[in-house]
């Protein structure tokens, strides 16, 4: 047996279309972190040579209101523009000192101050929402999770920098890239990996059928090992990133807090709570294994059935992407059935643990646990039909065919 697995590692390690995938990768990662990351742009990111021309502009406007004599109250609202507008000058002259004196705990609070009171400003700057179906809606729990963030920053004791205020420490981009798309490149690398691991044996028929072992555990065999080489490369991928970003803007810390919506129902800051950084990273990777061991073992199943690399990668990957068929944010129902009874529901599963999905289409039933139970029911359904398949489907049929 000990052979064997040898012998399957070389084979997934040596693959010319495994190691072109690899660097493939390789070359994305390091162009995202070094070229990308640096020049990203985050709803916070503050420019201080705009802050500048923005308060040169602002006090020549002062001047003028002062020279004129425009600096009455507003009888019917009962506000002075220029009241306001002073303030609006100090106030952002103390960020910019701040941000000169490295004192990101003073601009956190100030700004946080600024936000308090100016909750128009920020939804009307707010970028990439062109396609939203609810621009305001999505705007404001924007909105509500950066003054929940802030104020989360400032009740800590940690050291707040600028890198955690852009969201830019290892674990924070760990957190923005887990509820992106990249949960289905995870995901795609087991596919990919797999996707030949029956069919390749055609070359080495003598070595496979002379095995003292049964078809299903042979292919138990093969599982194992492109699960291992998956896991492996995707920790090697962390790691590597990982000390790239963390060089560059620090690793952060696991009980930096995580706005997360709880009250779905709700359209104000009391809606809100927070989770430590620590309980996402770990519910959300827990989830990695089990899809990864899921779409191997369906793999093997297709496989079985096709015999064909490129059909098993292809069918593999259209169930994998199968929710972007029906996406739509006011569904909340496939068949009849509840979204959260669906597998692929679950494939972007960084959303599920922070409870964006359940945002996103406004239903409270896509859980983490709901996730957990629903990914084990259909493991054991596939592997109770890849176990069917390996009594009729024999190992001399599969290799004779």
């Amino acid at each position: 047996m000990n052979y064997y697995l040898k012998h399957e590692f070389k084979l997934i390690l040596k693959s010319k279309k495994n190691l072109l995938f690899i660097a493939f990768i390789a070359i994305i990662l390091l162009t995202y972190i070094l070229l990308m990351l640096p020049k990203e742009e985050h709803v916070e990111t503050v420019e201080p040579e705009e802050i500048k021309r923005d308060l040169d502009q602002v006090f020549a406007q002062q001047e003028l209101r002062r020279e004129s004599g425009q600096t009455y109250y507003n009888r019917y609202t009962g506000t002075s523009y220029y009241a306001l507008r002073e303030s609006y000058y100090h106030l952002h002259n103390k960020i910019l000192t701040s941000i000169d004196d490295d004192n990101y705990r003073r601009f956190t609070h100030l700004r946080l101050y600024y936000l308090l009171g100016n909750p128009r400003s920020f939804i009307s700057s707010a970028e990439g929402y062109e396609q939203s179906p609810y621009p305001g809606k999505d705007k404001l729990h924007l909105y509500y999770q950066t003054l929940l963030r802030y104020q989360s920053y400032l009740d800590q004791d940690q050291l707040i920098t600028y890198p955690m205020i852009v969201e830019k420490t290892t674990l924070q981009k760990l957190q923005e890239l887990l509820l992106s798309s990249l949960t289905y490149l995870i995901i795609f690398m087991a596919i990919y990996f797999s996707c030949d691991m029956l069919v390749r044996d055609k070359q080495y028929q003598s070595l496979t059928q002379g095995l003292p072992m049964s078809w299903y555990r042979t292919i138990n065999l093969k599982s194992l090992v492109a699960f291992m080489f998956t896991l492996l490369t995707i920790v090697g991928f962390s790691l590597i990133g990982a000390i790239i970003i963390s060089l560059q803007y620090g690793f952060g810390h696991f009980n930096l807090p995580i706005p997360i919506k709880t009250d779905l129902y709700g359209y104000s800051l009391e809606a809100y709570n927070t989770m430590s950084m620590g309980e996402f990273s770990l519910k959300s990777v827990s989830f990695i294994p089990l899809l990864i061991f899921l779409f191997i073992r369906f793999n093997a199943l297709l496989s079985l059935l096709v015999r064909n690399t490129w059909l098993v990668l292809s069918v593999s990957t259209i169930i994998l992407l199968s929710e972007f068929i029906y996406y739509d944010r006011t569904v909340k129902e496939l068949f009849g059935l509840d979204l959260s009874y669906f597998p692929q529901t679950y494939f972007d599963f960084g959303k599920v643990v922070a409870n964006e999905k359940n945002y996103l289409f406004n239903v409270e039933t896509i859980t983490y646990s709901q996730g957990l139970i629903v990914i084990f029911i259909t493991i054991i359904i596939v592997e109770i039909l890849l176990y069917t398949m390996t009594k009729l489907i024999t190992k001399r049929k599969f290799y004779q065919s």
